[in-house]
C-alpha cells in the first residue's frame, strides 16, 4: 500500500465511522482520535442500589441452584441411576416448559428444583444438602 494510500486510509479511520475494510472484509470502528467516552452519571438513590443488590442475590440464588442440581445428578449416578435418569428428564422436560413459555415454568430454576426435590424425596435431597 502507498504511503499517501495508507495516509488516507488512516484519516478515513481515525473519524471514528464504519468502514467496510477491504483487506479483512469486515466493518470496523475505529474511536482512533476521539475523546475518551464519558460514563453516565451513577443513580446511587437507595432504591437503584436495592434493585441491584436484590439482581445480584437472585442470579447468586440461581447459580447456587443449579450447582446443587449438578452435585446431586453425580451423587445419583453413584447411588441410583434410575433415579439418576428420571432426574435428567425432569430437567429436560422443566427446559422444554420454559422454552414454550408456561407460566408456572417462568423461573426454570425454581421450577427444576421443586420437581426433583418431589421425585427424588428428602432422604437423598437433604444428603446432598
Amino acid at each position: 500500500m502507498s504511503p499517501q494510500l495508507s495516509q488516507q486510509k488512516h484519516n478515513e479511520y481515525s473519524n471514528g465511522d464504519i468502514h467496510d475494510d477491504p483487506i479483512v472484509g469486515l466493518q470496523r470502528i475505529n474511536f482512533e482520535g476521539h475523546k475518551k467516552f464519558k460514563s453516565s452519571p451513577v443513580d446511587n438513590d437507595s432504591e437503584t442500589i436495592k434493585l441491584r443488590t436484590a439482581r445480584q442475590q437472585r442470579l447468586k440464588w440461581k447459580i447456587n441452584v443449579f450447582v446443587f442440581i449438578q452435585i446431586l445428578l453425580k451423587y445419583l449416578k453413584k447411588v441410583d441411576i434410575t433415579l439418576h435418569l428420571q432426574a435428567k428428564e425432569i430437567i429436560h422436560d422443566c427446559a422444554k416448559m420454559n422454552r414454550t413459555g408456561d407460566p408456572a415454568y417462568q423461573c426454570l430454576a425454581t421450577a427444576i428444583q421443586l420437581q426433583l426435590r418431589q421425585t427424588v424425596g428428602e432422604t437423598h435431597w437433604t444428603k446432598i444438602d
